[in-house]
């Protein structure tokens, strides 16, 4: 089993300080935040260049003497928007995080299903989730995370 500090633990700070922070306490194993207009990574950033992003994060996790294990994601829009357009941002950084991923050998990305927005019923919420998780499936079938 691998016990991980998630870099969600420092989000009043840049990604190098949260790491040093990880770092001091004795851990060797982390969880890599990648939210949208939050902290530290921003998929849409990932988006942009998945190998610059890879190397400049390799390189803090090498200088901490750390391994990222996971990523917690959230996409610009919630993983189950009915609007198509959103959806496509959202895969378009999905594949790009798989990438960027699969260059550092994350084996694990974690998602947000969603929410339910006002005037949509619980089934239908999750009719969207469900759907929206087969198109990420689709999406990254080509990555070391398939």
């Amino acid at each position: 089993m691998t016990v991980a500090c998630s870099t969600i633990c420092a989000t009043a700070t840049g990604l190098d300080e949260a790491l040093q922070k990880i770092a001091a306490t004795g851990f060797r194993d982390v969880d890599l935040m990648a939210f949208a207009n939050w902290a530290h990574l921003a998929p849409a950033d990932i988006t942009d260049d998945p190998g610059k992003a890879a190397a400049f994060v390799a390189e803090l996790l090498d200088r901490h003497g750390l391994r990222a294990v996971a990523m917690n994601v959230g996409q610009s829009y919630p993983t189950n928007t009915s609007d198509l357009a959103q959806r496509a941002q959202n895969l378009r950084e999905l594949r790009a995080v798989a990438a960027f991923a699969g260059q550092l050998r994350i084996p694990v990305i974690a998602l947000q299903p969603g929410h339910k927005d006002a005037g949509c019923s619980y089934d239908e919420a999750f009719a969207l989730s469900v759907t929206a998780f087969q198109e990420i499936t689709e999406a990254v079938a080509g990555s070391d995370l398939a």
